[in-house]
């Protein structure tokens, strides 16, 4: 039988060492998989059918409770399928990517001079507020309701996240176009 660890203070597990600060390559994907049940709490409708061209950034599917609301593609590429289960529920959504990825634009502006309205709008338009979660059931929050509180959380508490001095390095002045109170 396995021996039994007990922990007494939380899931922060000490571990000798230190990851190595390096930044590596990875390999494109031959396929990429937009899967809809991964999104909490949507109900998914495809825009895009098979033998389609996409690029970075364009609609693939949205959620039928907020037509504005994008879930855009990671990759350009052509859709090779889109993959349905019983009772024609979306399963996933697969992109062949093309070498060099292709992005879709979007109208920016100075968030001090956009309204709550403008902001909001861009951010369902460029596939964003998805990642925009509601608590406690990690549900995407819902834009037609105003929040009580916003919590931003720019760290990874994870045991062997990375660390953040190094993967912002040389991106300050982009991450703080994002976060202007930082100033």
């Amino acid at each position: 039988m396995a021996d039994l660890i007990k922990t007494k203070r939380g899931l922060d597990i000490q571990i000798d060492g230190k990851a190595k600060e390096v930044v590596g390559t990875a390999q494109l994907s031959k396929v990429v998989s937009m899967i809809p049940d991964y999104y909490h709490g949507i109900t998914p409708k495809v825009v895009v059918k098979e033998g389609d061209v996409v690029k970075a950034g364009s609609p693939v599917f949205y959620n039928k409770a907020v037509p504005e609301m994008n879930f855009v593609a990671p990759v350009s590429g052509k859709i090779l399928a889109v993959n349905r289960g019983e009772r024609r529920k979306v399963l996933s959504v697969t992109i062949a990517p093309d070498a060099k990825t292709e992005h879709e634009t979007f109208t920016t502006g100075s968030l001090a001079k956009l309204s709550g309205e403008e902001v909001k709008s861009q951010l369902l338009t460029a596939g964003i507020w998805a990642y925009i979660k509601q608590r406690p059931y990690d549900i995407i929050a819902d834009p037609a309701k105003a929040p009580k509180a916003i919590f931003v959380s720019s760290f990874d508490s994870a045991p062997i996240a990375p660390d953040f001095d190094f993967v912002l390095k040389g991106q300050f002045a982009d991450f703080q176009v994002l976060m202007p109170w930082l100033n």
